[in-house]
């Protein structure tokens, strides 16, 4: 049985607003089957479509070619956005993808307006669909197999076993010669307790102890004395509360302008 269903709409308005609540999706809602099944077409199709239609406010391409330019136009936008976000110094987040798609979007379809208008098309457009219930359940097969595919990757991902790991550094103070900055992160997988041991040559040793959540940091100044010979070495010895006996982390200082090594 074939049905017909014939479709009003304005161009491109209806982008604005699947690119808004693709955005509002990606930001505020945590399950991800719901958020991947809005990132892919934000990502693969809002973005390539506006951009053609923009470039071509005529619309003089067949529906498969229009197809392709949307999808080579949407991969072009990914990579120079991936250039553009890095260079200037902007995490790739979430939030910073979906600010630059919808933003992309928003712009192309404002474009495409003012380029039908100049060229004195009427706004309205009507969309024939032709459809059957073989093809409604083979779409619905094909988009439910590949939100599938992508939950089952993001799961697995996610899953995958991580070792935890501590950053540990000592670098002169911008402030003071006779200052040192250490400072630790944690990257640990669980709250996690640690003692901090910083000598210079034969002085007495300098301790702290103290507790990190994973991705907390620790950080304080210590003081060298540089009056002694060997002032040039100084060194910060890290050890978990839970391995007392082992140096989980191990950093030297040695200050140059006194010939050291």
């Amino acid at each position: 049985m074939l049905y017909q269903i014939e479709v009003t709409y304005n161009k491109p308005f209806d982008l604005w607003a699947i690119a808004l609540l693709s955005a509002i999706v990606q930001i505020w809602v945590e399950a991800d089957l719901i958020r991947l099944f809005f990132a892919i077409p934000l990502m693969f199709v809002f973005t390539g479509y506006a951009i053609t239609e923009a470039m071509y406010p005529e619309s003089p391409h067949s529906a498969e070619e229009k197809v392709l330019l949307s999808l080579g136009n949407s991969i072009a936008v990914n990579i120079v956005g991936g250039i553009c976000l890095y260079w200037i110094g902007i995490p790739l987040t979430v939030s910073s993808w979906v600010i630059w798609l919808t933003g992309i979007v928003i712009f192309a379809s404002i474009v495409a307006l003012f380029r039908r208008m100049l060229a004195g098309q009427d706004s309205a457009h009507s969309l024939v669909i032709r459809i059957n219930i073989r093809s409604v359940i083979l779409f619905a097969l094909a988009i439910t197999g590949l939100v599938g595919a992508g939950y089952l990757s993001v799961q697995a991902v996610k899953e995958q076993p991580r070792q935890g790991f501590t950053q540990l550094w000592l670098l002169p103070s911008a402030t003071s010669t006779e200052m040192l900055v250490t400072g630790i992160r944690s990257y640990e997988r669980s709250r996690t307790g640690y003692q901090l041991e910083i000598q210079q040559g034969g002085s007495d040793m300098i301790r702290f102890q103290f507790v990190l959540e994973p991705g907390e940091e620790f950080g304080t100044t210590v003081p060298i004395d540089i009056a002694l010979p060997d002032m040039g070495q100084v060194e910060a010895r890290l050890y978990r509360v839970s391995n007392p006996g082992e140096v989980y982390r191990h950093v030297d200082w040695t200050n140059s302008r006194k010939g050291g090594k």
